[in-house]
């Protein structure tokens, strides 16, 4: 009998003992339930307030955010932040923002957006602006809520973007550019050539834009060859002007572009751009064998003497025309007269004059077109312009034929 007492009163401590264990089990797992339950709503406060923090309205005093373009053009040092595919806002340096605002500048008229279409990987957030949203597959932008959309120039350039780190911080930094070339111009100024996107001059803090849409390897750094593109940046001595010539290849011949450009007081301007040359036939002398050509830049008009070969050519074309009833009268002359073709092949400065002062001389090449054409020109031709009180004038036409002088 005692013995069955003692097993019963075992049985009771044990299951005393087992209750109690699990019941300080339980509690203890309620605890790290709630334990695990604060963890995890700290880290959804975490996420949430650094969501707010870059996604959320800018101004704490829920001052009415501004959308136009145009005063955000002319803003001086306004602070910017950027975030691309969904990522966190990175700010930018003064820099970069103002060439953000100067490209957002060069933009095209506005036009309805379909507001279904809100595709955007890029946000510009401006102090006190609404955000700007950018599609750069697209080349589009427009602010947030807006049913204005534009096309900019910015979006073109958005892939040169450079981030550095800045006290600790990533940060849009540069937009990526090429040095082409550089000179020392003036009082120990500095000129040099970049492809940032764009072909650019800069001069000291002062920069124009050449070309647009430039490809990151347009350009070589030696003399022209048939095969590739280069660039020269020249100083005119004794002047504030600078020349750009830019040698373009082509399957049938090279041409070249020329700019002058003037810095004076802290200010750098186009002098004149010598690229659209137009020439045109004025009227064709066909018992002397003379040809009138008139030239851009004067209302001069110099005569080009056929050679022999030419004139045969000329001879055969105008009995073809009145086979096939062709008058050749003021109106045959009027139709045909922008039939000469006028292609600039090289630039140069020499003093051709000797007047101790070099002279631009703008190599030309002159070809007719136009089936009816009574005349067969190929020559090349000579431009110069005289350079005087940073200044660019015209002066003369030599033609090749004329004269040899001139290598």
């Amino acid at each position: 009998m005692k013995k069955k007492v003692i097993i019963v009163i075992i049985i009771l401590i044990v299951a005393i003992v087992g209750i109690s264990l699990w019941n300080d089990y339980n509690n203890n797992f309620s605890n790290n339930d709630k334990d695990n339950e604060l963890s995890n709503n700290n880290k959804k406060q975490i996420l949430n307030d650094d969501y707010k923090m870059n996604n959320d309205v800018k101004n704490e005093n829920n001052i009415e955010l501004n959308d136009n373009l145009e005063d955000l053009i002319n803003e001086k040092s306004i602070k910017l932040t950027i975030s691309q595919e969904e990522s966190k806002f990175i700010g930018a340096t003064a820099k970069f923002t103002d060439k953000v605002i100067e490209l957002l500048a060069d933009h095209g008229e506005s036009q309805w957006r379909d507001v279904e279409i809100d595709f955007y990987d890029v946000i510009l957030r401006f102090d006190g602006y609404k955000d700007i949203h950018m599609n750069t597959f697209y080349g589009t932008m427009w602010f947030e809520g807006s049913n204005e959309i534009y096309k900019s120039k910015l979006v073109d350039r958005w892939d040169n973007y450079i981030i550095k780190i800045v006290k600790g911080k990533p940060t849009y930094d540069v937009f990526e550019e090429t040095l082409l070339t550089k000179v020392v111009f003036g009082d120990c100024s500095e000129a040099v050539l970049i492809n940032d996107g764009r072909l650019t001059l800069r001069v000291d803090d002062k920069e124009i834009v050449i070309e647009e849409n430039i490809e990151e390897d347009a350009f070589i750094l030696d003399e022209v060859s048939v095969l590739y593109n280069s660039c020269k940046l020249t100083p005119i001595e004794n002047t504030n002007l600078l020349s750009v010539s830019i040698n373009m290849s082509s399957m049938i011949d090279p041409f070249i572009s020329q700019y002058i450009y003037k810095y004076e007081n802290n200010k750098l301007s186009e002098v004149c751009n010598l690229n659209d040359i137009e020439s045109t036939i004025d009227d064709i002398d066909f018992e002397r064998k003379i040809v009138s050509i008139k030239f851009p830049y004067t209302d001069s008009v110099y005569k080009l003497k056929l050679t022999d070969k030419e004139y045969m050519y000329t001879k055969e074309k105008i009995n073809e025309l009145k086979e096939n009833n062709v008058i050749i009268d003021d109106e045959f002359m009027k139709n045909i007269k922008g039939n000469l073709m006028c292609c600039p092949i090289k630039t140069r400065f020499m003093d051709i004059d000797n007047d101790g002062s070099d002279e631009l001389l703008l190599t030309i090449m002159l070809d007719t077109v136009g089936a009816v054409t009574p005349i067969s020109i190929n020559e090349e031709a000579i431009i110069v312009f005289d350079i005087i009180d940073n200044n660019i004038e015209f002066s003369d036409v030599i033609f090749e034929r004329d004269n040899n002088d001139i290598q």
